[in-house]
């Protein structure tokens, strides 16, 4: 079985481990005359840090017909688990259903598998092809970022390893794994044995195969969003302009607040932007300064980010005027949240007496092609 395990920063504690969904090759129930030979994957990575598709290749050897069971790891009994299982046998797409394991087991430290996808297939005597595809995400947990939010953010290594086999059947004679950068690009560097290693075999340890993504940790976002929501509850949300719906795309201020860098808020007004404005109120007794994270522009994809105006500066202030705090924002990335802490600006205590936020685009960076400017998050939080 082969899982996917997940790791941000240098050896990092065990608090801020991920956990993840597991990845594997079939497994197999039948008589010991059949036997699985060795199994040969692919894992590209996908558009978003956090997806991978994986391939799996191996031959089933029987010899003589026989009915065996085929079973493909789960991280839970979910029935949407087995929809993203695709597995050909012979050339015949086969479905398989999941069935709980009896003992949820670990695979390896943080990992679990709670169910296996099962298929019953007939062989022929001799050799049949087997081929699986899934298309599967990291599971990041909130305390999964490679520092604390605020702070100044690493690479991100990633770990493929083999786990040790479950109690359910028997895996591949061998497994030997390439991973692949996908769209990722020169984004993702080979770690260690390289691109392509055994993981998985007689006298093989169950040891990692790495890649590091030289990437941000978008995972920051959720992190800011739960300080956030830790830190008062938000009542409402409202824009002084918002651009039109295109399609099944709209640009509407909750795209600000709901932790998602592939969706924004973009003004509606003509030129460029300037002077535009979002105003959060919020409930509760903040105590401490405030701090604003954003990421100021549409962090959709590359082309969104450099085709559309992306904020330079930000001024934030009271929504009764008060006082009020420029926020340079200077060469941002596309979804890396820029962080700026107020500290002891009186800007801290006019909103903890009244707790609504005026922020103002005040300079922009031109887009390529559109003058909309926009921005994907917006999070404000207290830190004592």
């Amino acid at each position: 079985m082969l899982l996917l395990l997940a790791s941000l920063g240098p050896a990092p504690a065990a608090e801020h481990m991920t956990t993840a969904t597991p990845l594997g090759g079939p497994q197999l129930q039948g008589p010991p005359e059949v036997t699985m030979g060795p199994a040969t994957v692919e894992a590209r990575f996908g558009a978003d840090i956090d997806e991978v598709d994986v391939q799996v290749q191996l031959t089933l050897e029987a010899t003589e017909g026989a009915t065996v069971r085929l079973g493909i790891p789960l991280s839970s009994v979910d029935p949407q688990g087995a929809e993203r299982v695709t597995l050909s046998v012979a050339g015949t797409k086969v479905g398989c259903l999941p069935e709980a394991l009896p003992e949820p087991r670990a695979a390896t430290g943080r990992w679990t598998a709670a169910a296996m996808c099962v298929a019953e297939v007939a062989l022929p005597a001799g050799a049949t092809t087997v081929d699986l595809a899934l298309r599967q995400q990291t599971l990041f947990a909130f305390a999964a970022t490679s520092s604390p939010p605020g702070r100044a953010v690493g690479d991100r290594a990633w770990a493929w390893a083999s786990a040790a086999q479950l109690p359910w059947g028997r895996g591949p004679a061998t497994t030997t794994l390439t991973l692949q950068p996908g769209s990722l690009g020169e984004r993702v560097v080979p770690r260690g044995e390289g691109w392509s290693a055994t993981v998985w075999g007689p006298g093989v340890p169950a040891g990692p195969l790495l890649a590091e993504l030289r990437v941000a940790d978008l995972d920051r976002v959720q992190a800011f969003t739960t300080l956030s929501a830790a830190s008062w509850e938000r009542l409402a949300v409202r824009a002084a302009s918002v651009l039109d719906d295109q399609g099944e795309n709209s640009y509407g201020p909750e795209h600000l607040v709901d932790g998602d860098p592939t969706t924004a808020w973009c003004e509606g007004v003509e030129g460029s932007g300037v002077g535009s404005w979002v105003e959060l109120r919020f409930q509760g007794t903040p105590k401490g300064t405030l701090n604003l994270a954003t990421i100021p522009g549409y962090a959709k994809s590359e082309r969104h980010w450099a085709m559309n105006g992306r904020a330079a500066e930000l001024v934030v202030s009271a929504c009764d005027g008060g006082a009020a705090a420029a926020v340079p924002l200077g060469a941002a990335e596309r979804g890396v949240p820029m962080v700026h802490p107020f500290g002891n600006h009186p800007l801290s205590a006019t909103v903890a007496a009244d707790p609504c936020v005026r922020v103002e685009v005040s300079d922009v960076t031109p887009g390529r092609t559109y003058e909309d400017t926009c921005l994907s998050e917006l999070v404000l939080w207290w830190t004592p």
